[in-house]
């Protein structure tokens, strides 16, 4: 009994390990048909196929070209990770500023127009503004003649709004404009806007929009103000990276300005007339860690003048057909390479509006 017992288990294990053997013969890293599943990983580039002659060679292709690089000098030979960059939020002031440049003042608002059409129109509604014509398509709303208790000549007064994308991606610009009108509901010749009524609507929007959820519905109708970022890195042929800032060129000659000081870029000068502001970036993630002790501010050496201005950068503003040229490079000394002035440009990009 005990033999029937072991001839039987050891038919079982013959019965297990047989076609396992099989198997790693057939299929294993030396068997008949080896598995290719990791082939890739030690794969190379083999020399384009050579056809015959008399071939026809537009009907082979290749299936998985290589592509080309465009730009050789934006890869640097050593490459640091840099830090993650903080979410771009309005200088810590939440997602509505208010704007000025010039006589042009607006309300800037953190989100996309389609979002901010339904919040302007609830705005209205909830301060019982009557409202005479809407047009979501064009980003206007104009409101009925309303009386102004305040006025001394009784007359009636009447708001435009205006929706249009930002400078930056999903954000937009509120405007408001005033107008005294009279009973036949046209301009008052003898009267213009009073600039004051226009700037205390701008400022309760601005506090209404402040106050509003974080989600909040999207008008199909005012998808078509758009949503698209009104600036944008580019690069020339030779590979030398600049921004493509869409907007006239004295307001975006004055948002250059105040992105650089948001930017940590310390301006030195400019020159108005040449379009150039002359700065110098300060790395606030790496400054205090390369702060000089006592003995160094007592005994080390200090830059001279001619090093601070190799130091120095040259931002220059050109006009172009579709807006204004951001471009930056050193005053003196070696030229900037491709990846370091597509840094620099970046931190000026996430800061203009």
């Amino acid at each position: 009994m005990e033999s029937v017992k072991t001839v039987l288990s050891h038919a079982l294990v013959l019965a297990v390990v047989l076609p396992l053997a099989a198997c790693n013969a057939l299929f294993g890293d030396d068997g008949m048909y080896p598995s290719k599943a990791h082939d890739y990983l030690t794969a190379s580039e083999a020399p384009p196929l050579q056809l015959p002659d008399g071939a026809s060679k537009p009907k082979i292709n290749d299936v998985y070209p290589i592509p080309s690089l465009q730009y050789s000098k934006v890869l640097p030979k050593r490459f640091e990770v840099p830090r993650v960059d903080p979410l771009n939020e309005v200088e810590g002031k939440g997602s509505v500023r208010i704007q000025r440049f010039k006589n042009d003042e607006w309300v800037l608002f953190q989100r996309a127009p389609s979002q901010t059409w339904p919040l302007v129109l609830q705005f209205l509604n909830s301060n019982q503004i009557a409202l005479a014509s809407t047009d979501a398509q064009a980003g206007i709303i104009e409101t009925e003649l309303l009386s102004n208790q305040s006025d001394a000549k009784g007359r009636l007064e009447s708001y435009r709004f205006s929706l249009s994308a930002g400078v930056q991606k999903n954000s937009t610009e509120v405007r408001v404009q005033h107008a005294y009108r009279t009973r036949e509901n046209q301009p008052e010749v003898e009267a213009e806007s009073e600039p004051a009524r226009q700037k205390n609507m701008l400022k309760l929007l601005a506090e209404q929009l402040a106050n509003s959820p974080d989600r909040s519905s999207h008008s199909l109708l005012a998808q078509g103000l758009g949503t698209a970022s009104k600036v944008a890195l580019q690069y020339e042929k030779a590979g030398d990276p600049y921004l493509l800032l869409q907007l006239p060129f004295d307001r975006g000659w004055a948002s250059l300005g105040l992105a650089l000081r948001k930017a940590s870029f310390e301006v030195s000068d400019l020159d108005r007339s040449e379009g150039k502001y002359f700065a110098d970036y300060v790395d606030k993630s790496r400054s205090d860690k390369k702060k000089p002790g006592a003995l160094s501010r007592l005994f080390g050496r200090k830059k001279t003048e001619g090093e601070d201005k190799q130091d120095t950068l040259v931002i220059m503003a050109r006009q172009a057909d579709a807006g204004v040229r951001i471009s930056l490079q050193k005053r003196e000394g070696a030229a900037l390479q491709a990846n370091e002035q597509a840094f620099l440009l970046r931190k000026i990009l996430q800061k203009l509006s």
